[in-house]
């Protein structure tokens, strides 16, 4: 894992093993720099305070860019973190990919409540700047707060005032346990996750597994896996208005609710713990043998 191996990769080097680096989000910089245009853009200073606090320190910064040096090749979980590493100048050939998966056993879809004119919302995850969580809750604003119910569960990171933004919206809860979460899932219409910089958020998964559609930005790190107007819908990142726009069509069509997230679970279905797990095993032997020339 980034930021925490630097010592046992060399030591591994010395020893003449292959080091594989888990580089589970995009490059530290990316984020610092989408985190620098986030507080151009704050209301006040003290949120632009707040926005920075999410900065990786330069220390950090570095000491991940020395374990990717030293690193033989580097694991991601999805296209936007292995693109973003390769604009970062590290070797495509270095890389290898492997999306995460779900337990559809444990995440699956359940009888809803009855229906009311409110369509259920449900974010899951920090409470923070880096989900673009802000974006959501101005959404719903634009929506029509009386047709939709937001739901939050997640930590709040580093104190930040996001929840003080029309709390007559949501309702917030902080963490909670999986049998908890389960039942927030299935209470559910749609999930949305508008992150600004993600590796590949497992609760995606989770929500598809549910049944439910999903509203995403590319930088969730779905790219090929959730397709827009399929199993719910891929929007720009920063896009308050297109989040309301596939709110209110989803709010107004309960038949597109249920495609969509049928179209989900079948997804969900496709990215097993045992398929990862098959794959990593098959590609590690793969590098292995490649770094030993063997390949």
């Amino acid at each position: 894992m980034p930021y925490s191996c630097l010592r046992s990769f060399i030591i591994a080097k010395n020893q003449g093993w292959t080091t594989v680096l888990n580089h589970v989000n995009a490059n530290f910089r990316t984020e610092n720099e989408s985190w620098r245009y986030e507080a151009e853009m704050a209301c006040d200073l003290e949120e632009r305070k707040e926005i920075l606090r999410e900065q990786w320190p330069a220390r950090t910064v570095q000491l991940v860019d020395e374990e990717v040096s030293h690193a033989d090749f580097v694991l991601v979980p999805s296209t936007f973190v292995r693109d973003d590493l390769v604009s970062r100048g590290l070797s495509r050939d270095k890389i290898f990919m492997i999306p995460y998966g779900v337990d559809t056993s444990r995440f699956h879809a359940q009888s809803k409540p009855s229906e009311s004119r409110a369509l259920r919302v449900l974010y899951v995850g920090q409470i923070g700047y880096r989900k673009g969580l802000r974006y959501l809750i101005d959404a719903v604003g634009l929506a029509d707060p009386r047709r939709t119910r937001l739901t939050l569960i997640g930590p709040v990171v580093n104190r930040n005032r996001i929840l003080d933004r029309a709390p007559q919206i949501y309702t917030y809860h902080g963490t909670m346990p999986q049998s908890a979460l389960m039942l927030q899932y299935s209470q559910a219409d749609v999930f949305v996750l508008p992150s600004l910089a993600e590796g590949m958020a497992r609760v995606v998964l989770e929500a598809m597994a549910c049944g439910l559609p999903v509203i995403i930005t590319p930088e969730t790190g779905f790219e090929g896996i959730v397709r827009d107007g399929v199993e719910g819908f891929v929007v720009q990142t920063r896009d308050s208005r297109a989040i309301a726009d596939r709110l209110g069509l989803l709010a107004s069509d309960r038949h597109l609710r249920q495609q969509l997230g049928q179209a989900a679970r079948k997804r969900a279905e496709e990215f097993s713990w045992a398929r990862f797990r098959e794959t990593f095993l098959a590609e590690l032997q793969r590098v292995v043998c490649r770094s030993d020339g063997h390949g």
